[in-house]
Parts: structure tokens; C-alpha cells; sequence
């Protein structure tokens, strides 16, 4: 009998590899009228040259502003980079300010471009902060000891004494101001606290009812775009935030992969958008891996990886280090080298680095089928795909299976995607032997474009 095979799914390690096993990396999926379908996700082309490792970008009028290393660089809709000046400290930084003025928070310290000159703040009544954000005309800080500040009117870098205030609710740390849809959000290690604009009193802010229940998990780890707030809670999980209402987008396997981790102090999120479609990214440098979500597709099935390895067996997170949208173009930093490139469908490489493309299926056994415990013998598998993508070179895909759930994978089969014109549509395998329970592993080679829409197999069932 011919059965379809789930090959457009999610991430979803479970601890039992037996249940689940299932990997998706260099694939994204896209919701379309006929389902889910993988597309491979847009490689890395050149835009402007790096000189040092990213310590974070922003977009502010026409230029980017890019730190690398200890220096702070502009880059015009040309690629060109003009040195700017220094910026003390070695972390990741923060960009926020009024206008087109420009501040910049790292180390407990602020900096300050008004198109002219690059300065450190010096006003005395400013604290050590390590973030910023801006809402209504003045730059909000967090300051010592749980205590956040907001600017003088119209200027980012004068705070009046009086203007300081301590989250209320509970004694848990302020770990990050953020602003969103006309509310300021004091982000704790245990609690967030949303304030309003009031316009009266020092600070002109006012304490909303609702407290969030949940902290935040690393600084770096808050990002935000048309439909609301998207961050790492205290508890390892991903949330979604509008308003003061919250909800768990991660996954229970991503979430208990991730509590695997040494630390998560060092998450960095992104959200950028590709092609009409919203995406979110939480890389943990320490932890070599990168977790994206298609928000379009939703919680359950919108998962994906990215991986500046071809090797499933070396895993690294992904080199971008931010994503900006600038002059129609997004871009990615690269952290490593302060390189940033353009996201391109027309490119299959990230940076001249092969990508790897992976799937590996939910586990398929004779239960799902209405027949547990049964011994299935596979004669066929195949793939419905693009096809006729090569040029010079003939496009491979790979086929392997996992019939120990996952912990080892046959040898490599392969079966050609047809050159330019060869619309074969059909990729297929035969011969694949029977098993209780199995994995199937889809793997692209070369540097090309590819969609995969749909699987089956010819299966039969034993006594």
C-alpha cells in the first residue's frame, strides 16, 4: 500500500529517541494552500566588509551603525564603511536613542553619536546601565540595584536625579528595559513589570495591574517586531508577549534540549522578515546551535535550525550575529568577522560555506497504520520535489534510515534531482527493507535550490 510520508515537520528531539527524533536544518517550512512544503532556506552574498567580530548593528536613517571589536563603523546603501570612532567594552551591545542620534549601551556604559561626534555620557547622575530603549521622545535605562531612569525630553543623554524609580511588584533584579507598543517593560529575572506613559510625575510612568509572571532568561535574549514581543524566559522556554498577555511558543523537546544546556545567559535573539514571512531566531553561542521559528506556519510545525556546519555529527550556530532591514534589502551580520551579507534566494551558500539541509522524519512503526507491533517491509520511497534544478553539475539527494531511533543511520543513498529541464518530479528509492520502527533521513548535496513538498512510501505489513 502507498501511505504519505510526514517530511514537512517540525524540531522535536524527545528524550525517548524511539518517539521522537525528528531534525530539520537548512530547510525552512512554508505554509501554502496545499500544506506545509521545505524550502531551503536563502544563502549569504556579499554586501559590505567586516573589520572584527559583531558586537551588534542597528539601522538608524540611512546608515547602519555596526560595532566590531572596539570600533563603531557606519555603512551607507553602497556597502561602504566609514570608521565612526571607539566604543569601550568587549560585549554585545544595545542601540537605542532619539532620532536619528544614536546611543549605544554596553559594559555599563553609554555612548553617544549625534552625526558629528561619538562620546561617552558623563552626566553624574547616570548609573551603570546595560540596556536602553526609547519610547515617546526620551531613552529609558536600567540603572543600580533593580532601579531604571528614563531621559530628559528630546535629549537621550541628561537624566534628572528625580527620574529614577525601582520595579515594585517583587524583589527579583531588573535584568532589561524594553519598550513596545507604548508600554515599558521592566524585564526581571523573575517577573516583568509593564508601565504607561502617564506624563505625570518623575518618572512620568505609571505601574499597569497585570504582572507578567515569568523573568527573563539572558539580556540579549528580547527582540520584538509588527505582532508583538518575543523572548527567553527564566524557565528556558521561548514566550511570545502582547500587551500583558503571554504565551509558550517553544516546544516541550526544544525546551528540554535547551535545559540541557550549560548556561543561557548568552541567548541572542533576532526577528527579521524574508519574503512576506515573519521570522524569529534565538542562537546560543556557548551552546553552538540556533533555533528559528516561522511565524507564519505556527508553534507546532514552524521549528527550524541553522547551522554553520555541513556535518550533522558538528552542529555550530549559525554565523549571523543581527539581522537589518535596510534599503529593502535584509541583512546579516556575520559574528564572527563583522562581515554582513544580503539574505538571497538566488544564492545556495552561506558566505561560500556549504549549508547543510537536512530532515529527519517523525518515527513511522505499524501503529500508525493501525497495525502496532507489526513488522513493515518498505519497497519504495519517494519524494515529491522541484526538480530540474541543476545547471553544470547534477543536484543529489540523500537518503539514509534510522531503524534504532535515530542513534545510528544507514549508509548513504542516492538519487539524482535531474538537471535543468529534467522536471522528473519523482525522486525515489527502492529496496529498503523491513524494520518495526523507523526514521528516514533526507539530506540535499550541491549548491542549489531546493522545495520539497510531500513523501510516501509502498509499504507492507508482516504477521
Amino acid at each position: 500500500m502507498l501511505i504519505p510520508i510526514n517530511i514537512t515537520g517540525s524540531v522535536s528531539k524527545n528524550r525517548a529517541n524511539s518517539l521522537s527524533n525528528q531534525q530539520t536544518f537548512g530547510f525552512y517550512p512554508e505554509a501554502t494552500k496545499e500544506g506545509f512544503v521545505l524550502r531551503s532556506f536563502p544563502g549569504l552574498k556579499h554586501f559590505a566588509l567586516g573589520n572584527g567580530y559583531c558586537r551588534g548593528a542597528d539601522v538608524r536613517e540611512n546608515f547602519i551603525y555596526h560595532v566590531q571589536g572596539s570600533k563603531l563603523y557606519s555603512i551607507n546603501v553602497s556597502g561602504t564603511v566609514t570608521l565612526i570612532g571607539n566604543i569601550p567594552g568587549t560585549s554585545r551591545c544595545i542601540f537605542s536613542g532619539i532620532g536619528d542620534n544614536v546611543v549605544i549601551v554596553s559594559d555599563g556604559i553609554v555612548n553617544y553619536w549625534n552625526g558629528v561626534t561619538l562620546s561617552i555620557a558623563t552626566d553624574i547622575d547616570f548609573e551603570t546601565p546595560n540596556s536602553a530603549t526609547h519610547l515617546n521622545n526620551r531613552v529609558i535605562y536600567d540603572g543600580d540595584g533593580g532601579r531604571w531612569a528614563c531621559s530628559d525630553v528630546g535629549n537621550a543623554i541628561s537624566i534628572n536625579a528625580l527620574n529614577y524609580s525601582t520595579a515594585e511588584s517583587h524583589f527579583d533584579s531588573l535584568v532589561r528595559v524594553y519598550a513596545y507598543d507604548q508600554i515599558l517593560y521592566l524585564f526581571g529575572t523573575r517577573t516583568i513589570e509593564p508601565h504607561w506613559d502617564s506624563g505625570v510625575g518623575r518618572p512620568p510612568y505609571e505601574r499597569m495591574q497585570q504582572i507578567i509572571q515569568v523573568g527573563l532568561g539572558a539580556l540579549h535574549s528580547v527582540v520584538s517586531n509588527d505582532n508583538g514581543i518575543y523572548f527567553l524566559g527564566d524557565d528556558k522556554n521561548f514566550y511570545f508577549l502582547k500587551g500583558t498577555s503571554y504565551q509558550r511558543v517553544s516546544t516541550i523537546p526544544i525546551a528540554t534540549e535547551i535545559s540541557a544546556f550549560d548556561g543561557v545567559s548568552d541567548c541572542e535573539a533576532n526577528a527579521f522578515t524574508y519574503q512576506g514571512q515573519n521570522f524569529i531566531s534565538f542562537t546560543f553561542p556557548g551552546a553552538n546551535r540556533t533555533f528559528v521559528l516561522n511565524e507564519s506556519v505556527g508553534v507546532e510545525s514552524g521549528w527550524f535550525e541553522l547551522s554553520a556546519s555541513n556535518d550533522i555529527g558538528t552542529k555550530k550556530r549559525y554565523i549571523g550575529s543581527s539581522f537589518l532591514f535596510f534599503d529593502g534589502k535584509t541583512l546579516v551580520t556575520d559574528s564572527a568577522n563583522g562581515n554582513i551579507y544580503e539574505l538571497s534566494t538566488n544564492v545556495y551558500q552561506d558566505a561560500n560555506l556549504e549549508v547543510l539541509r537536512l530532515r529527519d522524519t517523525a518515527t513511522f512503526h505499524g501503529g500508525m497504520i493501525g497495525k502496532p507491533g507489526k513488522l513493515i517491509t518498505m519497497s519504495r520511497f519517494e519524494l515529491l520535489m522541484e526538480t530540474g534544478v541543476g545547471t553544470d553539475s547534477i543536484p543529489y539527494v540523500v537518503l539514509q534510515v534510522s531503524d534504532d531511533g535515530g542513534r545510528t543511520f544507514s549508509n548513504e543513498m542516492w538519487s539524482s534531482a535531474g538537471k535543468a529541464g529534467e522536471f522528473i518530479w519523482k525522486v525515489e528509492w527502492l529496496g529498503l527493507g523491513s524494520f518495526y520502527n523507523r526514521i528516514l533521513r533526507v539530506k540535499t548535496s550541491g549548491n542549489f535550490f531546493w522545495s520539497i513538498h510531500s513523501a510516501a512510501a509502498d509499504i507492507s505489513v508482516g504477521l
